[in-house]
């Protein structure tokens, strides 16, 4: 007799046989089973009800349905089945990461002092400033135009190469320079785009107003051209430079005592006699004198150094007299000061000495650098009355000083300061990143 353990034949759970009767029935589903004897050895067989084997039935043609059914949706939307390869090397795909953009930096120069210029015939003027870029350790020297009064930064010139040593001068909406080889440039202050390249065969002693759309050279060997700034065309003329734009180091003319701090077309002049010596011996007369018909050094109260023309008088800038030579500025009228006043806003004592250096006129709006106890400062008059309306210290000293009607510009090194006309500071332009 062999044991077999005895299991419903409709859920699967065991069952234990009745030997009495005969029969096992499931305590899970319910379902009788009946027990047959075999020869030769009593073998237990277990029969199931036959309703249970109808629905057995049904169930396992269900399932195989299902299961066709299961099969075509997995074989038409399961992604394919990639075999193995048995001893393949993975290959990685190293990432390259893409360069970053060199660094650029922008630096505001100080060679040459910043000017005003209408480059696009717009009406206004923008501010031309020299600046070095920086990219990326490579440098190059520009020419930037700025919007005013925000300072944004417009456009460029091309590279320039050595500015530094050149004459540079800007008329007709053309930046000009003579570099000391003898070569005229210039660009185009619209686009940045150099315009022409013109040689001269002999340096530049001066640049100078020309007719329209041309600008005077006066060379080393006293030739007088006029130079075409649309093409860059010489031609050989008799008269000399009347207004010079710049001038070669040296080369200043010691009859010439105008005052070029003054606003264009206005007369003005520095004061005293002057004795040339050398391969000429002669006496320049004191243009204040010749001109104005005024002593600069009988004032009452102050030494004139500079006189200019304003309105029914004249501007003075002097020192005042006696004793402390501070900075001095008056408006002189019919012989009589009709206002006076020291140029530093306090303690004139420890401001340095001698007449203002630093002098910009804009309709009657009046600035004035100087410096006491080691800091520049900038102040404003109004050339009318004499009423300082504002004094602003500065992080260094002017190289420029320039107006418009709504703002007032400070170029000095490495920096430009943009203030409203109440001395207010709109923006700075100074080293930046782009």
């Amino acid at each position: 007799m062999r044991l077999k353990t005895l299991h419903c034949p409709r859920c699967g759970a065991e069952v234990e046989l009745d030997r009495k009767h005969g029969e096992a029935r499931c305590s899970y589903c319910g379902t009788r089973s009946y027990a047959e004897n075999h020869k030769p050895e009593q073998t237990v067989v277990v029969k199931a009800h036959p309703s249970l084997w109808i629905a057995i039935a049904l169930a396992v043609a269900g399932m195989f349905a299902a299961g066709a059914w299961f099969t075509g949706e997995s074989v038409a939307t399961a992604p394919p089945v990639v075999p193995a390869v048995v001893g393949a090397v993975e290959t990685r795909v190293p990432v390259v990461e893409a360069p970053k953009p060199p660094k650029i930096t922008i630096e505001i120069q100080d060679y040459t002092p910043a000017r005003l210029v209408d480059s696009d015939g717009d009406g206004q003027d923008e501010l031309l400033l020299p600046i070095e870029r920086n990219e990326g350790g490579t440098r190059s020297d520009h020419f930037a135009l700025y919007a005013l009064p925000s300072g944004e930064r417009l456009r460029e010139t091309a590279a320039v190469a050595g500015p530094q040593s050149a004459l540079i001068a800007v008329a007709s909406r053309r930046l000009v320079l003579a570099r000391r080889d003898g070569q005229l440039e210039a660009y185009d202050l619209a686009s940045g785009d150099v315009q022409w390249n013109s040689a001269l065969g002999e340096r530049v002693a001066a640049l100078c107003e020309g007719p329209r759309d041309t600008i005077h050279v006066t060379t080393d060997d006293a030739r007088e051209l006029e130079v075409d700034l649309l093409t860059g065309r010489q031609t050989p003329v008799r008269t000399p430079c009347k207004l010079p734009l710049a001038v070669s180091s040296g080369r200043h003319e010691p009859s010439d005592r105008r005052d070029y701090r003054a606003p264009h077309g206005m007369a003005a002049f520095t004061c005293g006699s002057v004795r040339v010596m050398g391969s000429q011996d002669y006496v320049v007369p004191d243009a204040c004198r010749t001109h104005f018909k005024i002593d600069s050094d009988r004032l009452e109260g102050m030494v004139g150094h500079a006189i200019w023309a304003y309105s029914a008088g004249h501007l003075v800038f002097g020192v005042r007299t006696p004793g402390t030579y501070v900075p001095s500025v008056g408006l002189l009228e019919r012989g009589k000061w009709k206002w006076k006043s020291e140029v530093p806003a306090s303690n004139p004592l420890q401001a340095d000495t001698g007449g203002p250096r630093q002098v910009q006129l804009h309709r009657h709006s009046l600035l004035i650098g100087y410096k006491a106890s080691g800091q520049q400062y900038l102040t404003r008059f109004d050339a009318d009355t004499g009423q300082r309306s504002w004094t602003q210290q500065l992080a260094s000293a002017p190289v420029a000083l320039l107006q418009r009607d709504d703002c007032v510009i400070v170029h000095m090194r490495g920096s430009v300061l943009t203030l409203m006309p109440s001395g207010d500071p709109i923006a700075s332009i100074s080293s930046l990143e782009d």
